[in-house]
């Protein structure tokens, strides 16, 4: 299984060219692969945890910390755009009305393939106005001289709560 590259959306695809369940490809991968090492796979995590840091506190300057130069934030599947280049990147992140708190979870990493691996994580962002929503973002990280990094992050919005009083 290998995956799809058109405009560099990550989308799995098994041998006939259809599309596959995200989980079942990172199965497969762990079971046909070997599996990513353990050190890898904490410095992936790290650096997921940072993009949160880095967006909420509006660090811009350490975005570099997060994504290769060339790095690609799509946000087309959840009202925004696909922003290529860390210059565009920071640009739309600073000049847009960002939730107030990015939390990103469950995150699940594929086997190391020339210097790159697919990962997957769940989030939820609180919104300005306290309303929440969820989703998942699908990732290709690139193995750097100076760390892992994000080379493709696309978001995919699953759901919005409406706010609640208690």
């Amino acid at each position: 299984m290998s995956p799809r590259a058109s405009d560099n959306v990550i989308e799995p695809v098994g041998a006939n060219g259809s599309a596959i369940d995200f989980l079942d490809w990172v199965a497969t991968a762990e079971i046909h692969g070997s599996s990513l090492d353990s050190q890898d796979y904490a410095a992936i995590q790290s650096v997921a945890a940072l993009y949160g840091h880095v967006i909420d506190s509006r660090r811009w300057d350490l975005l570099q910390l997060v994504y290769v130069s060339e790095g690609i934030y799509d946000g087309s599947q959840t009202g925004s755009a696909r922003h290529s280049g860390l210059a565009a990147i920071v640009h739309y992140l600073s000049t847009s009305l960002q939730p107030s708190a990015h939390h990103a979870t469950n995150v699940l990493l594929t086997s190391e393939v020339d210097g790159q691996v697919r990962g997957v994580s769940k989030y939820f962002v609180v919104r300005r106005d306290m309303s929440i929503a969820s989703g998942f973002y699908r990732d290709l990280w690139r193995r750097t001289s100076s760390g892992w990094r994000l080379e493709v992050r696309s978001s995919h919005q699953l759901s919005t709560a409406a706010k609640q009083v208690v």
